[in-house]
C-alpha cells in the first residue's frame, strides 16, 4: 500500500511539475504577444523589451543592461528628432531663397520694363549666377568688383579690378543724385571700402553676394554705405 501511495505521489509531482512549466512558457509566449506592455517582469531577470508598441525581443538580461538598451534607444529618438528638425530647417531656408528668387524675377522684369539703361538692362540677366572669389566670369562665376568691372567691360569701360579702388573711381555722387548703373560702395567695418554693387533703380542694386547667394537683387541699404560713384 506504501509503495502504491508513494508511486500515485511520484506521478502528481511530476505532473504538477508539468503543468507549472506549461503554464510558465504559456505565459512567456502570451507576453511576447502582448503589444501594449513596455516591461514586463516574469522572473528576476526576464524582460521584454518593445519598439513603439511592438514586441522586438525577448531577453533574459540583468537590470543594468536592460538599462543600457533603453538609454540607446532614446539616443536613437533624440539622434532622429534632431535630423527631422534640421531638415525642416534646411526645407524652410530653401522656401524662403526660392521666394526670394521669384521676387528677384519680378523686380528683374519690372526694372527692364521701365529702365533706360543699357548697363543695368545687361547686368540683370545674370541674376542667379554664381558668386566665385576672385573670378570675373558673368556666367561662371565672378566676386563683388570682378561682376561690376565685366559688366562695364562689355560696354567697353576699363574699371580697377578691386572694391577699394573702385570705391575711388570716377566721380563722387551723392544719395540725392544717384542713378541706375552707378556704382555703389560699401563698407564692412566703417572705415574701408570692401564690396561693390550697381544701383539699378528704385532703391535696389544687383551685386555678387557670397557664395551662399550669388548674384542678386538687395536693397540699396542691406549694407552699411560707403559711397557712389559714377563712371559715365
Amino acid at each position: 500500500m506504501k509503495n502504491i501511495l508513494k508511486r500515485i505521489l511520484n506521478i502528481s509531482f511530476v505532473s504538477l511539475l508539468a503543468l507549472i512549466l506549461f503554464i510558465d512558457v504559456g505565459a512567456k509566449e502570451e507576453v511576447k504577444e502582448n503589444k501594449f506592455l513596455k516591461i514586463y517582469d516574469i522572473k528576476e531577470k526576464d524582460e521584454v523589451i518593445l519598439d513603439g508598441d511592438k514586441v522586438i525581443s525577448f531577453y533574459e538580461e540583468t537590470h543594468e543592461e536592460i538599462q543600457i538598451l533603453i538609454e540607446e534607444k532614446k539616443e536613437q529618438e533624440r539622434i532622429a528628432e534632431e535630423k527631422r528638425l534640421e531638415e525642416e530647417r534646411i526645407a524652410e531656408e530653401k522656401r524662403k531663397e526660392e521666394q526670394r528668387r521669384k521676387q528677384a524675377y519680378d523686380y528683374s522684369i519690372h526694372i527692364l520694363e521701365h529702365s533706360d539703361s543699357e548697363i543695368v538692362n545687361f547686368a540683370l540677366q545674370f541674376v542667379g549666377n554664381p558668386y566665385v572669389y576672385g573670378g570675373t566670369s558673368l556666367t561662371n562665376g565672378a566676386d563683388c568688383s570682378g561682376f561690376v568691372q565685366a559688366i562695364y567691360a562689355n560696354f567697353g569701360i576699363s574699371l580697377p579690378r578691386t572694391a577699394p579702388a573702385q570705391a575711388y573711381y570716377g566721380q563722387s555722387v551723392s544719395l540725392d543724385d544717384i542713378q541706375p548703373g552707378d556704382i555703389v560702395s560699401y563698407s564692412f567695418d566703417g572705415v574701408n571700402p570692401g564690396h561693390s554693387a550697381l544701383y539699378i533703380g528704385e532703391g535696389l542694386i544687383i551685386h555678387a553676394s557670397t557664395p551662399q547667394r550669388g548674384i542678386r537683387i538687395d536693397n540699396l541699404y542691406s549694407m552699411p554705405l560707403y559711397g557712389v560713384r559714377r563712371v559715365i
